[in-house]
């Protein structure tokens, strides 16, 4: 059995077109095994003491016995998985803990992105939903007083 794709974004690289194009592509030799819905639960959304690393695999593990019983590569994706951008990332770590223990035979595809062109990418869907602070302030190395966000 081939081990499962995790697929973990940045935010911004193209996530959306892979988990659709991509991702659900049979004759491709893939297989969506669970997106965002079902891995921000376990992962990102919960109470850090309550995880449970097998708790967090039953919840895809039918996805993934489903593409490898018909020879696929089951494919995990979701790109909050590798932090939250508008917060400097900060959970990412603690994400990236919980997946490796719940998935370690998983193999991890990251997207990346021209540093300057993420940048702009990232502070216009900052804007798109309600961020209140400059581009100058949102692109610096460090989050402001009142601990507003920065891309870094």
């Amino acid at each position: 059995m081939r081990p499962p794709l995790l697929h973990i974004g940045y935010h911004q690289t193209g996530t959306t077109w892979l988990q659709r194009c991509v991702f659900r592509n049979a004759v491709a030799g893939f297989s969506f095994a669970a997106g965002g819905k079902t891995l921000r639960p376990a992962f990102v959304e919960l109470d850090p003491p309550s995880f449970d690393p097998d708790t967090a695999r039953r919840t895809f593990e039918p996805g993934i016995r489903k593409a490898q019983d018909g020879d696929l590569l089951p494919v995990l994706s979701a790109e909050r998985l590798s932090g939250n951008p508008h917060f400097r990332s900060q959970d990412g770590e603690a994400i990236a803990v919980r997946v490796a223990a719940a998935l370690p035979e998983a193999r991890v595809l990251i997207g990346i992105r021209e540093q300057r062109s993420i940048l702009v990418s990232l502070y216009k869907q900052y804007v798109k939903r309600g961020g209140p602070v400059s581009f100058r302030r949102y692109a610096s190395a460090e989050p402001g007083a009142d601990g507003a966000p920065s891309a870094r």
